[in-house]
């Protein structure tokens, strides 16, 4: 089924509430695990993903890039943690990655776009490839967002937000202004299911999954 994701900024006179989280320290939850993201400049110029267990043991570890804060999701009697994992000292690749409650990889989405692309003023979006972007572009976030289908959407550095549905299957994406190293703000979704997302300066709501 596909994802529909009309385009509609959000102008509000009254905002909806936003859940959002954090966009530093640890995602905590009521029991289990706790994932908590640590710098390892020094030895390998990347971060680890950390997971305590509630006895302060050490459960596992995943290094995954930088400045993130992890969402998570319940599902199936467990949960998965989604993050971003962009690898920057070798110029990519940049991906989407799901991990399980003990941190192992469950899946991956890789940037592939390469196009530096823009919104005119007539509303039509202009694109060149300027052999800058090989391994695609980062993933400007700090916090993804999951739906209740496990869905996750995040916005890239490419000017688009995409829905990558469970598996990593890629489900959609939508254009917004123009490809911009965005700020680093966690998408937002509220009760409704509505997605907000920013880019060059401008917010945008969505409708989430159909």
């Amino acid at each position: 089924m596909s994802v529909t994701l009309p385009l509609a900024v959000a102008e509000a006179p009254t905002p909806p509430p936003l859940t959002t989280q954090p966009t530093t320290g640890p995602t905590t939850r009521r029991i289990g695990p706790i994932p908590f993201s640590a710098d390892d400049i020094v030895s390998t110029n990347i971060e680890g993903n950390i997971a305590f267990v509630l006895s302060g043991h050490v459960a596992g570890t995943f290094d995954f890039g930088w400045d993130i804060t992890p969402a998570w999701f319940p599902h199936d009697e467990t949960y998965s943690i989604v993050l971003k994992d962009n690898h920057y000292l070798t110029g990519g690749p940049y991906y989407i990655t799901q991990l399980s409650a003990d941190l192992h990889v469950e899946w991956r989405f890789a940037s592939s776009n390469t196009q530096t692309c823009s919104r005119q003023a007539n509303g039509q979006i202009s694109c060149v490839d300027d052999g800058q972007h090989g391994n695609g572009f980062e993933w400007c976030i700090n916090s993804v967002a999951v739906d209740r289908d496990g869905i996750v959407y995040a916005n890239s550095e490419d000017g688009n937000l995409y829905a990558i549905g469970p598996g990593g299957v890629f489900k959609n994406r939508v254009f917004l202004d123009r490809a911009l190293g965005a700020a680093y703000t966690p998408i937002s979704m509220d009760s409704k299911g509505r997605i907000y997302a920013q880019n060059a300066g401008k917010m945008y709501a969505f409708s989430g999954a159909q």
